[in-house]
């Protein structure tokens, strides 16, 4: 290679470098403008700010929406080996001037905040999703990679196993019934309640192991709450159907054959409703998480 050659070359590898070098600082500028200006959240609290700044009415209320910042916030969950974020979006669960509006910033219904402190529990114990993103659809889990989809508000009740005994949750006096309210709390307990009665009336552990005890020929359903969306089978489900544990666990109970070809287990003939409580009952069989339950949140409940 002659002189002439050997400075061409170089000459296009410095315009390479060159044209490399700015391709990497325009990805890093888009990422931090993305990142810090252009993301979900930032105009979310900001409209939340504005929000305050209009329910307050009283000097306590314009001092909290002076100092309301517009930041990123996070809680650190030791016990549970988790970060929550999703008190970024949703500003307003513990704020009952907020019962009025409309998600992300409506109040937290029921009493479960005051029983389960957000800081030592935060929401993905209970709900489910991502706590960690700030993206909607990522913080509600609806990401291919990601386990544990954020529930459907129905079955939000079934987490309620992963820390308490299932006796004491059912009926008018149960835990679910004093922690929902009044005006939920019932219902909610009821659906489990009912799902619980109906695998005993249909006979479901002829063919099922529960709690070592029932048949073989369907799998075991002890800790079925415990299994992800990707250890079920969605491969004969539409292509615009969820990817759910609770979607696919309900619409096997009205069609089994449709979700499992070649399943023997007969259709629930009791109707949607049943098919619904079966599934929130089925979600509900989960392992004891002892970490959850370790942070002394629930001393002194009623």
């Amino acid at each position: 290679m002659n002189e002439g050659e050997l400075q061409t070359t170089e000459s296009r590898i410095e315009l390479w470098l060159f044209v490399v070098s700015m391709a990497t600082i325009a990805v890093i500028v888009t990422a931090a403008l993305r990142e810090n200006f252009f993301n979900e959240w930032r105009p979310l609290r900001t409209r939340y700010s504005d929000i305050l700044a209009e329910k307050a009415t009283d000097e306590l209320g314009k001092a909290a929406a002076r100092q309301f910042e517009v930041r990123l916030v996070q809680n650190y969950l030791p016990a549970l080996n988790a970060v929550d974020r999703c008190a970024t979006c949703h500003a307003g669960v513990q704020d009952p001037r907020m019962a009025d509006q409309e998600q992300p910033f409506k109040t937290h219904p029921g009493r479960y905040l005051e029983i389960h402190d957000p800081e030592k529990f935060g929401c993905t114990v209970c709900h489910d999703g991502q706590g960690r993103a700030t993206e909607t659809e990522e913080a509600h889990g609806r990401a291919p990679f990601w386990d544990y989809p954020m529930l459907e508000t129905r079955y939000v009740v079934t987490s309620c196993t992963k820390c308490h005994e299932g006796q004491s949750l059912f009926g008018s006096d149960g835990f679910i019934a004093k922690a929902s309210g009044p005006e939920t709390g019932e219902s909610a307990a009821a659906l489990l309640d009912q799902g619980r009665g109906l695998v005993t009336t249909l006979g479901c552990i002829a063919c099922h192991t529960m709690n070592g005890k029932g048949g073989i020929i369907g799998p075991e359903l002890s800790f079925v709450g415990n299994k992800t969306k990707h250890e079920f089978d969605f491969s004969h489900l539409g292509a615009e159907e969820p990817r759910e544990v609770g979607y696919w666990l309900k619409q096997h109970f009205m069609n089994p054959q449709r979700v499992s070809p070649g399943s023997k287990m007969p259709p629930v003939k009791q109707g949607e409703d049943a098919a619904d409580a079966l599934t929130a009952y089925m979600l509900s069989l989960q392992r004891k998480e002892s970490s959850a339950c370790s942070c002394g949140a629930h001393e002194g409940q009623s």
